[in-house]
């Protein structure tokens, strides 16, 4: 998902995070459900004299706790890409990695890399320099492919104002 903030027409902000359907509390109620219902199903197993269900319910539930606490880790991540006429920015935060990363402007590259095949989803890369950094790994095809094309206008616009070095 990518909100746009267009501050005075001069100072751009993506807001990039991905789309995700179910927030902390919803995750947490889901878990909860789930894990009630799954012991009252090994509890009365158990009590027909099956005790090996109970402890394998508890492990499929320590599962699916581990898989939920890994997609909610992965679904705090957010990159804030911002640019001006002088500078692009982009913070990355959650997710496990984080760090910052600035670029000049008018040297900048924004480059939508298409696998030949079709196999794998393309790459939105910002290059300058020798310095590249991937943004958008998590968004839909569709999505990185319109960031790709609002960024590169936005910076077509920018340098637009700036005179040639």
């Amino acid at each position: 998902m990518v909100k746009t903030i267009s501050e005075e027409g001069a100072v751009s902000r993506f807001i990039i995070s991905p789309n995700c359907s179910l927030t902390r509390g919803q995750t947490g109620l889901f878990l909860a459900g789930i894990s009630l219902f799954s012991l009252l199903v090994a509890l009365r197993f158990y009590l027909l004299g099956a005790w090996v269900v109970l402890p394998i319910t508890a492990l499929e539930l320590l599962v699916l706790g581990v898989s939920l606490r890994m997609f909610l880790r992965s679904a705090s991540q957010v990159e804030i890409l911002t640019m001006d006429h002088q500078e692009v920015s982009l913070q990355r935060r959650g997710g496990g990695e984080e760090g910052e990363w600035r670029f000049q402007t008018y040297w900048l590259r924004v480059m939508l890399d298409k696998d030949y095949k079709s196999w794998y989803p393309s790459r939105l890369v910002l290059s300058s320099h020798g310095r590249a950094v991937e943004i958008g790994a998590f968004l839909t095809e569709e999505d990185r492919e319109a960031l790709a094309e609002d960024i590169g206008q936005r910076l077509h616009d920018y340098n637009k104002l700036q005179p040639a070095c």
